[in-house]
């Protein structure tokens, strides 16, 4: 009896061998099987140990024979499914844009005089400067900023109003600071957003009046910054609004007065209509895309084997499914042909976020899943051309519930 229980291990152990040996297609001559190999076999228990030593660490380049023209290579050690093809020109246009001419009544400065010759020391204003451009094409949603090809007109006027009279009021220092959204050509006097004059005239009845030439509105730099268009009635307009402009005088002489009361000076801000030529901002124009179909015929044996146990799908940077091997086809079936359609509209928008992540990082994403009973790990990862990320690869394959995990060294 104990003769007869040593056997049955011995049996299956050789049945276990042969049928490696049957089922194994990759030979390699170059191992020398009379070499350093442990012959001991240890019998006992409930189990038999035959010694088959060990191999060095086995990559992937082992397993998967790419060939010269695949378009499935290795880059900087990572596997990139490369291709080359020329894609459709679509043309498309955005409708101009033009700011309207806007006129601001900055705060009236009041200067309190009576008798003879007057001098105020300091006075301040304060006021709002804001403009619109109205009918703005549909597809601009935000705009960072405004140019145009010809330079438009800032106009400062000063004017005199109130009981007293005059011959002249004289200035000494002004200085007046105008909201950030305005970019200036060079100008005297003129540094960033602050204009300093001195020795400024006022007249009686034609004021003071100074023009600076205006080639750009900035609004802001990144998404998000920029002033958005409203929709109002059926109109899309653009607003400038609040924009706030600081005067500053020092100095201030009024020379013969005459009457009793005070004497104001109201300045006026006027921006010229402004053609734009140039907008910079967030635009979605309707785009007539025409799809351009990229094959993918040179993948390893491994990705097209119609018998293959994993499902393979590939996009690009749009979402736009370009490859699916027959595993993933038959997985999708009731969904019909994917292949020219987008895999965000079959996403939940948690998902839809990581794609545009992976899409943006060129990273990877792997879980595993469980339905109806079934269990399965996805691989996801960027494909790239030339080191730019072109579009994502997804792996999936079925899994048993439970796997053993070796660690190795």
């Amino acid at each position: 009896m104990m003769l007869n229980t040593k056997k049955r291990p011995l049996i299956a152990a050789a049945l276990l061998l042969t049928s490696f040996g049957i089922t194994t297609s990759c030979i390699d001559n170059s191992y020398d099987l009379n070499k350093d190999i442990d012959m001991t076999i240890s019998a006992g228990g409930e189990h038999l140990a035959i010694p088959v030593g060990y191999t060095e660490k086995i990559t992937l380049d082992k397993i998967i024979e790419l060939d010269e023209g695949d378009d499935l290579q290795i880059v900087d050690g990572e596997y990139h499914l490369l291709k080359k093809d020329n894609i459709d020109e679509t043309n498309t246009s955005v409708g101009t844009v033009t700011v309207a001419e806007s006129e601001n009544i900055i705060d009236a400065i009041t200067l309190l005089v009576s008798g003879a010759t007057a001098r105020v020391s300091n006075a301040q204003s304060e006021g709002k400067i804001n403009a619109e451009a109205h009918n703005v094409d549909k597809a601009v949603i935000e705009i960072g900023s405004l140019a145009a090809d010809m330079p438009t007109t800032l106009t400062l006027k000063l004017k005199l109003s109130g009981e007293i009279s005059t011959s002249l009021v004289k200035v000494g220092t002004m200085t007046i600071t105008f909201p950030n959204f305005i970019q200036f050509e060079k100008e005297n006097g003129l540094n960033g957003q602050t204009l300093t004059m001195t020795d400024v005239q006022i007249e009686p009845y034609s004021g003071f009046t100074k023009e600076l030439k205006i080639n750009k509105y900035v609004f802001g730099k990144e998404y998000g910054e920029g002033n958005r268009v409203d929709e109002e009635n059926g109109d899309r307009i653009l607003k400038i609004e609040n924009q706030e402009i600081k005067i500053d005088m020092q100095g201030i002489n009024v020379a013969d007065p005459s009457g009793n009361g005070s004497l104001n000076i109201t300045p006026t801000i006027t921006l010229a209509e402004m053609a734009v030529s140039e907008v910079y901002g967030t635009i979605q124009p309707d785009i007539d895309v025409k799809p351009t179909e990229v094959e993918l015929n040179n993948l390893p044996d491994f990705l097209q084997d119609d018998e293959m146990n994993c499902a393979v799908t590939v996009c690009d940077t749009q979402g736009i499914i370009l490859y699916m091997n027959e595993k993933a086809c038959r997985t999708f079936a009731g969904h019909g042909n994917l292949i020219g359609r987008n895999l965000f509209d079959c996403h939940s928008p948690k998902s839809q976020e990581k794609i545009r992540e992976l899409l943006e990082t060129g990273g990877v994403n792997t879980y595993t899943i469980e339905k109806k009973g079934g269990r399965k790990m996805i691989y996801q990862t960027a494909w790239k051309r030339e080191g730019v990320v072109c579009g994502l690869v997804e792996i999936s394959m079925e899994i048993p519930g439970e796997m053993p995990h070796y660690i190795r060294e």
